[in-house]
């Protein structure tokens, strides 16, 4: 069984197991920490359970840009701008983002600490 308390390790075991991103999909979708994927404009393109369960919410296609998470904060309680969450800093940077710890607010107002690890890759059509 994979260590849970590692995402970096989870997410690099699915990556490395799949050829094809509905083979990817399935595979995130075992893992229990929160995972998603956007496209190359930050648009939310999948989640999988654990991230429902993480943001409160389920994002919605079409709608949802770069985070799943109704509303992002620093640690000093700052909102944070769209254009300054970890997702849109790493598609703008072109580069994988592990940044420090954010702030984020559920739907029903609730917040939970956590660590972004964003991982940069391409699906074989380079999306």
């Amino acid at each position: 069984m994979l260590d849970s308390s590692s995402p970096e390790a989870l997410l690099s075991c699915a990556l490395a197991a799949v050829d094809d991103e509905a083979a990817f999909r399935a595979e995130l979708d075992k893992i229990p920490v929160p995972a998603y994927t956007a496209d190359r404009d930050g648009q939310i393109t999948y989640w999988n359970r654990a991230c429902v369960d993480f943001a409160g919410r389920a994002p919605q296609l079409g709608q949802d840009k770069w985070c799943v998470t109704w509303r992002l904060f620093t640690l000093d309680g700052e909102l944070l701008p769209p254009e300054e969450y970890p997702l849109a800093k790493a598609i703008k940077e072109r580069r994988s983002i592990r940044t420090d710890v954010a702030v984020a607010m559920r739907p029903n107002g609730s917040r939970v600490a956590f660590r972004p690890t964003l991982l940069r890759f391409s699906t074989r059509t380079g999306s």
